[in-house]
């Protein structure tokens, strides 16, 4: 997401995000991500084709001569991707997946490496603030280190002390570590289906 933003003044004519949902029991179906791409490119609603391949062609029409950014976030598949890729001309997409994705066509991908510890603490900090963190350094640590440095499964548990009250960070960090100790000897990340 970082990259889109600094991408963005380079695409005048816009940015879309969509979020595919690829880890869910329902992951978003491309005809449905056609329909919204379309209506956020100013296509009238009576004018969005009800079929898949219609909608995919209709997209790539529109965006024959756009510079457009697209995200497509959390991708399940190959098959779900690609009906949402523009053809030829001056748009870009990026897709992230927590999955290789290694049917597309013309891509160029990029691996991100698992997060020093350092680093994982910090987005832990940014998401759940520097006093929550300064309270209990070193349970931080250790819930970066049982998230396996891994910035999803990060941005997952800090999400979660994020919503639970300020005073109770060290209890809870500790509770969120006892609990998954005690689920599995391996890593949150492993458990929760994250890898780098």
């Amino acid at each position: 997401m970082h990259a889109a933003h600094t991408l963005a003044p380079h695409f005048p004519d816009g940015q879309f995000a969509i979020d595919l949902r690829g880890m869910d029991t329902q992951p978003v179906q491309p005809r449905d991500s056609l329909a919204r791409l379309l209506r956020a490119l100013g296509v009238a609603e009576t004018a969005v084709p009800s079929g898949t391949d219609d909608r995919s062609g209709l997209l790539r029409s529109v965006l024959r001569d756009r510079r457009v950014l697209l995200v497509l976030d959390n991708a399940a598949d190959e098959d779900q991707v690609r009906p949402l890729l523009p053809s030829h001309g001056p748009s870009l997409t990026l897709v992230t997946s927590r999955h290789a994705v290694a049917g597309l066509e013309a891509v160029h991908r990029i691996e991100l490496a698992l997060l020093r510890r350092e680093e994982a603490v910090e987005l832990l900090t940014r998401i759940i603030g520097p006093e929550r963190v300064r309270q209990e350094g070193q349970a931080a640590r250790d819930l970066t280190e049982l998230c396996g440095h891994l910035p999803l499964a990060v941005r997952i548990a800090g999400q979660r002390q994020a919503s639970r009250s300020s005073g109770t960070s060290a209890a809870s960090f500790r509770l969120i570590a006892t609990l998954w100790s005690l689920r599995s000897p391996g890593p949150i990340a492993s458990q929760i289906g994250v890898t780098a």
